[in-house]
């Protein structure tokens, strides 16, 4: 039939606008996907962490954020959840290997980070690790050392300490007890006294220690502004044990400072190593004696990724820590060596790599067990089914 030109043009501007629409809906869908991924970084299971119930907040800063799950959103001044977003490593360099030990920046798309690239990624790390760890310390090439071996250097670079945690308090969370009863299994069948929910209680040889960094600080001529980074872990010194509750590291906290000028003690590993050397030595003991690094509500992209494939099945089916899945072939096998090298491993990882003054000569991760942060309770929002706890043992 033959068309008159406004009868094409009214024809062909309909034509235009439905492919636009088709266009801008498949671009909705992709990037609600993508937010959904996103904020499952940002709400806390790992950077990442869970306070530990029962501490007050008492003189604590506050921090605002605003916390978004698929289509909910909403403003929280005691956020109960973080979860850092990582960088991504570089393959041979230290500074850029650990980073913030969270996810791969450069990994993320609308789809979440390829697993055919993340896994290998992951497994080379943890296969360069475990070499380090058998590597003696005199023969350990420098640029896999760390300057850090003192404790002063944490208030020279704008440290501060406290005991108080300045993120917000878990119990307040409705999966509070579910989450401290995991916490507590595991340490119930390990023989370790539990963890004091009381501010300040240190019975059972508990510290809880938080590290936040809020002041600027100059060092050799150069300034590092403060950054409001924070490191919170529960240290034990008498039972071998530290706990990584909480972490937000400088590159996260202050996304828009330089990164020459971002305070070069900043690692988990070495803020956590320096602190359990110290604390050891306050207690007249052997910094050596560590043997259980417990990280707790660990997730994000990579992490829900590998860790499902380092256990060989989905995350959601974990249960409680008397059913935690034990990582097999350790220190060899692709799966150990993925939960060494992704990044919640990583820092426990160069804890036994850089410190090998404080922690001897050899030491080596010989068990990973891997278990549901809400002890095997589901919930509604199925991203919390999703959020393991993870235990490595060292030989």
């Amino acid at each position: 039939m033959f068309e008159t030109p406004d009868r094409r043009r009214v024809r062909g501007a309909l034509t235009a606008m439905f492919v636009l629409g088709c266009f801008l809906s498949l671009l909705s869908e992709a990037w609600k996907h993508k937010e959904v991924r996103i904020q499952e970084a940002d709400l806390y299971g790992a950077d990442v962490r869970v306070p530990i119930p029962g501490h007050s907040q008492a003189h604590a800063p506050v921090f605002n954020v605003e916390l978004k799950v698929e289509s909910l959103s909403f403003a929280a001044a005691e956020p109960w959840a973080l979860v850092e977003k990582k960088s991504d490593p570089s393959d041979t360099d230290r500074e850029d290997d650990e980073v913030d030990e969270s996810e791969d920046e450069g990994s993320d798309d609308a789809t979440g980070p390829d697993p055919n690239e993340t896994w290998p990624k992951q497994v080379a790390r943890g296969c360069r690790l475990v070499e380090m760890m058998k590597t003696p310390d005199a023969e350990l090439d420098a640029k896999h050392k760390t300057p850090w071996h003192s404790y002063d250097p944490l208030a020279q670079y704008g440290w501060e300490y406290s005991d108080q945690d300045p993120t917000g308090d878990l119990g307040s969370h409705p999966n509070a007890d579910e989450q401290k009863d995991s916490i507590n299994s595991a340490l119930d069948a390990l023989g370790i006294p539990r963890i004091p929910s009381a501010a300040n209680d240190q019975s059972g040889g508990w510290k809880k220690v938080a590290w936040i960094h809020s002041r600027q600080s100059i060092v050799d001529g150069h300034t590092y502004p403060a950054t409001r980074a924070y490191m919170i872990n529960y240290y034990n010194p008498g039972w071998g044990i530290i706990v990584a509750a909480n972490t937000k590291f400088p590159r996260k906290a202050s996304p828009h400072v330089p990164k020459d000028q971002l305070v070069p003690l900043g690692r988990w590993s070495d803020v956590t190593a320096l602190t359990w050397a110290d604390m050891c030595h306050i207690h007249s003991q052997n910094p050596n004696t560590l043997r259980y690094v417990m990280r707790i509500n660990v997730a994000g992209d990579v992490a829900g990724d590998i860790v499902a494939q380092v256990i060989g099945q989905d995350l959601d089916e974990l249960g409680a820590y008397g059913d935690a899945v034990r990582v097999p072939g350790i220190p060899d096998s692709d799966e150990s060596r993925a939960a060494i090298g992704f990044p919640n491993g990583r820092g426990v990882g160069y804890l036994l790599v850089q410190h090998k003054d404080n922690f001897g000569d050899m030491r080596m991760v010989r068990d990973i067990k891997v278990w549901n942060s809400n002890n095997g309770v589901h919930e509604r929002m199925a991203f919390f089914n999703q959020v393991p706890n993870i235990l490595y043992t060292f030989s």
